[in-house]
């Protein structure tokens, strides 16, 4: 009878030790997919970040774009006052000029004027 009473406790054991197997087996499973949940949120997390910097990257591209696309604007706006203002300061000498002779010519005419008055 003492040996299987023996035999009853070892198979009481090694059931138990089976039992706590299966459930640390179990709690690890479940550490393992939370672990897991844990990765894949983290994951997505990132992917949001990510997604986040690339539409702020395509912003600062875009106002970067429409800069430039001013700056040659008013590079074309300055190139065509240039122009203008160029044109008017040719007219403005061809004008200085006509005045200039017409000046000569009024002193020419004055010059005789006193002379033929003498």
């Amino acid at each position: 009878m003492g040996a299987l009473k023996e035999e009853k406790q070892n198979w009481g054991l090694k059931e138990e030790a089976s039992q706590s197997s299966l459930k640390l087996a179990h709690e690890g499973r479940e550490g393992a997919e939370a672990y897991a949940r844990e990765l894949e949120q983290a994951h997505v997390d990132q992917l949001a970040q990510l997604t986040s910097y690339q539409i702020q990257s395509i912003g600062l591209q875009e106002a970067a774009l429409a800069s430039e696309v001013q700056r040659k604007k008013l590079e074309e706006l300055d190139a065509a006052w240039r122009q203008k203002l160029g044109e008017r300061e040719d007219a403005l000498a061809v004008k200085v000029e006509a005045l200039g002779l017409l000046q000569a010519e009024a002193n020419k005419l004055r010059v005789e004027k006193e002379f033929l008055e003498k």
